[in-house]
C-alpha cells in the first residue's frame, strides 16, 4: 500500500536527493524493497562513496506517478 506523501515528507528532501528510507517512507514499503528495486533497474539511483544510494528527486516524483500515488 502507498501511504501518502506529505508536505512535512518533502521539506525533509535536501539538497534534491533522497534516500533510500525516505524513498520507501513514501512509497510505503521497506528501504530493502527500495534497494531491490534499485537492483533491478526499475529506479535510478547514485551510489555514494560510502556505498548508499541516494535518488535524485526528480526520478523519485516520476517513480511514484509511475505507482498512481
Amino acid at each position: 500500500m502507498i501511504k501518502e506523501t506529505t508536505t512535512d515528507n518533502w521539506a525533509k528532501i535536501q539538497n534534491g536527493f533522497l534516500t533510500t528510507t525516505q524513498l520507501s517512507k513514501l512509497c510505503g514499503v521497506s528501504r530493502f524493497t527500495i534497494i531491490s528495486w534499485i537492483k533491478r533497474g526499475e529506479i535510478s539511483a547514485i551510489k555514494t562513496i560510502g556505498g548508499h544510494y541516494r535518488i535524485a528527486k526528480y526520478e523519485a516524483i516520476s517513480f511514484l506517478e509511475t505507482l498512481k500515488v
